[in-house]
């Protein structure tokens, strides 16, 4: 399972609607969540083998109620799944009327997401 997969699936845990896409949905659901990857680049090793793949992402939850509680099941789920929780921030999208919990999180450098290539 790569570190984007164990992301996805922690996130379905505490909402059903989790795509890499702004929602376009009309009407919009509710509750979303949006993930994005800032950073994916190997840990490269002897022998030019990427030994780790180091992933930096940020999961938005668009909701239409407060979003403290939402970030706060996102930072636990995304914990669960082998990730360190960095920053948590909040909005207002003006435009779809939904408030934003933000949380970036991004794999241990002792995790080896990699699938064996041998």
């Amino acid at each position: 399972m790569t570190g984007i997969d164990a992301a996805l699936a922690a996130l379905e845990i505490v909402c059903s609607s989790v795509s890499f896409v702004k929602n376009e949905d009309d009407p919009l659901p509710d509750s979303y969540v949006v993930l994005s990857v800032l950073d994916d680049t190997p840990e490269i090793y002897a022998g030019d083998r990427d030994e780790q793949q180091h992933l930096k992402l940020r999961a938005a939850w668009y909701a239409r109620e407060l979003p403290q509680v939402r970030a706060r099941c996102m930072r636990n789920a995304l914990r669960k799944a082998g990730f360190i929780i960095g920053s948590t921030e909040y909005g207002y999208d003006n435009e779809t009327k939904h408030h934003i919990a933000y949380v970036e999180a991004e794999t241990d450098d002792g995790c080896d997401w990699n699938e064996s290539e041998e």
